[in-house]
């Protein structure tokens, strides 16, 4: 068991993005280099992130008018969403399966259909 707690807040994770995007010196210990207030809760926020890490608004508006519709579309479709979105996924594991590739070979397909496969 470790003897030390470590825990990292949402500034630490900012920062090492900003160092990962190269937008700051690894070495700077200092605080954020630029922010702007989160348009939903008014939290500082590094330039370098999209979303707030207090309260998960997107920073760019065309990025939060994407995730608004998305939510949209989701309550329209209710309950069924999850179950559709599950299909989807299971759908793409199957497709994308080798086995399933090389079963598929062994069928006689119209070159669209084979097309449509990938």
């Amino acid at each position: 068991m470790p003897s030390r707690y470590c825990h990292v807040d949402v500034d630490d994770v900012a920062i090492a993005v900003e160092v990962a995007q190269g937008l700051r010196d690894p070495e700077d210990t200092s605080s954020f280099s630029e922010t702007v207030d989160c348009p939903n809760c008014e939290h500082p926020v590094p330039l370098a992130v999209r979303f707030c890490g207090s309260c998960g608004h997107a920073l760019d508006v065309s990025d939060q008018s994407e995730i608004d519709f998305l939510k949209k579309k989701l309550d329209e479709l209710g309950e069924d969403a999850l179950t559709m979105w599950q299909a989807g996924q299971d759908a793409l594991t199957l497709v994308n399966n080798p086995s399933f590739r090389a079963f598929m070979e062994t069928i006689k397909m119209s070159p669209e259909a084979k097309a449509e496969l990938g």
